[in-house]
């Protein structure tokens, strides 16, 4: 029940899966032992009947001024206000049967209709957590693999596009970017003395050899 990325860390891309996940768990809650209520009206009808024709109400339409923002309003009158805040903070579900499937049409459809609306998302990381809720109180196994976010559209294909963006002459090993070594000082008398080999350059180099010579061998003497 836990690892699903916040609301604001979803892409779109990443949501469709979810949405599928979460349409196998509602389908198989029959297999934890939840009573499937009957949908015809009656005092033992299904408490979720009312997601099978839900429609935008209008007053929370215009009070939130999104059909995002009015899903949350009514979803939180249908679960209670204190329903995230109390004990584990996960919603309870406490039917199966296709009633309670209708809420993933629900989802479904509002988040194509605004695939970027965080309240959309968080609503489906709520019913996904609390379908799985059922399963593990039941110990009944998932009817799908461990969630992992790694799986997640968008985590797949960021490494991808990171590849795509780097460019092997901007890395340290190509050199661009590096300032050209200078030729030094020592380098360029050299250069002058190799072009004009003159009769006074060939006696000055041949005093300072001899210098040289006579101050190491002054210096081994002590």
């Amino acid at each position: 029940m836990t690892g699903y990325p916040s609301p604001e860390h979803l892409a779109p891309e990443d949501v469709p899966p979810l949405l599928d996940r979460l349409l196998v768990l509602l389908e198989n809650l029959s297999s934890t032992g939840l009573p499937t209520k009957p949908l015809t009206p009656g005092p033992d009808v299904s408490i979720y009947r009312p997601f099978m024709n839900y429609e935008c109400n209008a007053e929370h339409l215009e009070m939130t001024g999104t059909r995002g923002g009015a899903l949350n309003m009514y979803l939180e009158h249908f679960f209670g206000f204190e329903a995230r805040t109390k004990g584990d903070g996960i919603l309870p579900i406490k039917e199966s049967g296709p009633a309670v499937c209708a809420l993933h049409s629900v989802l479904r459809d509002h988040h194509l209709e605004a695939p970027h609306d965080n309240v959309v998302k968080k609503w489906i990381i709520d019913i996904l957590k609390a379908s799985e809720k059922v399963y593990k109180e039941h110990d009944v196994p998932l009817p799908v693999p461990a969630f992992n976010a790694a799986s997640l559209p968008s985590v797949v294909a960021r490494p991808i596009s990171d590849a795509q963006k780097t460019s092997p002459s901007l890395t340290p090993s190509s050199g661009l970017g590096k300032r050209p070594r200078s030729s030094s000082t020592s380098d360029k008398r050299v250069n002058e003395t190799e072009e004009k080999p003159g009769p006074v350059k060939k006696s000055k180099s041949f005093t300072v050899m001899t210098t040289g010579i006579n101050k190491v061998s002054s210096v081994g003497s002590r």
